[in-house]
């Protein structure tokens, strides 16, 4: 998930844990239309909405992570694995979310006409082309669990990507510079071989017999491997010219100037060489390193990095926005229908079917359907903007004091 929904989805758990929820009992899924899942304000939210995202969201995630997880971890359901440090269940974690993201939409929203925000008709497009995602690229098995109209699907993903389109204007209006200390980068390219293992004295003096023989020339490791690469790089050969023929693999990195946290022994080495240097030196933890220094400024990495830190910045000036908007919005309320509504015990994620006259295989049939479905979700999440951005942990923190209180 976004940091941001999972920094929401803190604040929501201060919010469902806060006891004083109202009673709606069990109900059919034929009166979720009616039933009120939660309350922002004097707005009503219904548990057709959320439960659709709960559902949206449970079924491309048991596509993607079910088998894995019930294979790896001794877990039978997906649902009841630890999430995050333990204290709660993946099944918990993902109905937080769910209310967490209702709650984005409905603040973000709130303030569009701050910044002269609205739909385009591309926007409707978009969202339209969401709604059909959902009604072709989902198995039939899906509808049994939510049956929201074409009308009600429109009505969520518009008003999910309109409060995209106010994070974005937000970010957008943020006035932040990034100094040429916060970004510049220089990039190297080396090969670490590790010290000899315990057992390598053995193979070392069967190749050295071998090659008394004929047999072999006797392979090089350790000192003696790295004395090697670095030979053959300052006679001007590139890595690539030897590393077969030495078995070995050379890495490419570019690295932050100014990261003063950054203390590995190749960082403390690579930020004093120069453009074409070549240097050879021990690791005590890891062995030796022969390394090139490629720029010591990288102006492609650099303006990456500019633009990553202009970015954070941006998401920075976003969150001080939206903390007073936090404050201020209406009280949200979360009824206790939610917590009675089960998630898990069983996998609800059927792979789409295909017919015959598609002339596709069963195993690409289910290849290509779960393909199919995970593609859908990302198109619905990227252009409804289902999973909302909005605000970091600084955020969640007051409307996790705003829901509480709402509750209290």
């Amino acid at each position: 998930m976004s940091k941001a929904t999972k920094a929401m989805a803190v604040a929501m758990t201060a919010a469902m844990a806060a006891g004083s929820l109202a009673g709606c009992g069990g109900v059919s899924m034929d009166k979720y239309a009616s039933t009120v899942v939660a309350t922002y304000g004097d707005e009503d939210i219904y548990l057709d909405e959320a439960n659709f995202f709960l559902r949206y969201q449970q079924w491309t995630q048991e596509a993607m992570y079910w088998d894995m997880i019930t294979a790896y971890t001794g877990y039978t359901d997906l649902w009841t694995y630890p999430s995050g440090d333990g204290e709660k269940t993946m099944g918990d974690d993902l109905k937080e979310r769910v209310m967490a993201q209702l709650l984005q939409t409905r603040i973000l929203i709130d303030h569009a006409s701050d910044y002269s925000v609205e739909l385009t008709d591309e926007d409707r497009d978009l969202v339209a082309e969401a709604v059909n995602a959902v009604r072709t690229n989902f198995a039939d098995e899906f509808f049994n669990y939510t049956n929201p109209s074409d009308e009600d699907l429109t009505t969520w993903f518009e008003q999910n990507a309109l409060a995209s389109k106010v994070w974005q204007a937000v970010k957008d209006a943020a006035d932040v510079t990034v100094s040429d200390e916060e970004c510049q980068e220089f990039t190297l390219e080396y090969v670490l071989v590790p010290f000899p293992s315990e057992d390598s004295s053995d193979t070392e003096e069967t190749t050295a017999a071998d090659a008394e023989d004929g047999d072999s020339t006797p392979a090089l490791e350790g000192e003696d491997l790295a004395n090697e690469v670095l030979s053959r790089l300052q006679a001007g050969e590139d890595f690539s010219d030897f590393a077969d023929e030495l078995g070995v693999s050379s890495t490419t990195n570019s690295y932050l100037k100014n990261a003063t946290d950054n203390t590995t022994d190749l960082f403390l080495r690579g930020v004093t060489m120069a453009t074409g240097d070549i240097e050879m030196f021990e690791s005590p933890d890891n062995g030796w390193y022969v390394v090139k220094c490629v720029s010591d400024l990288d102006e492609e990495a650099t303006e990456k990095q500019r633009q990553t830190a202009m970015d954070e910045k941006k998401d920075e000036a976003f969150n001080e926005v939206y903390t007073g908007w936090a404050e201020a919005a209406p009280e949200f309320k979360v009824e206790d229908c939610w917590n009675n509504l089960s998630l898990g015990g069983e996998k609800i994620y059927v792979a789409q079917t295909t017919t015959a006259s598609e002339e596709t295989s069963a195993s690409d049939s289910d290849t290509e359907t779960t393909a199919a479905e995970e593609s859908a979700a990302s198109d619905t999440e990227e252009t409804a903007a289902e999973d909302t951005t909005a605000a970091e942990e600084t955020t969640a923190e007051t409307s996790a004091e705003e829901s509480s209180s709402a509750q209290g």
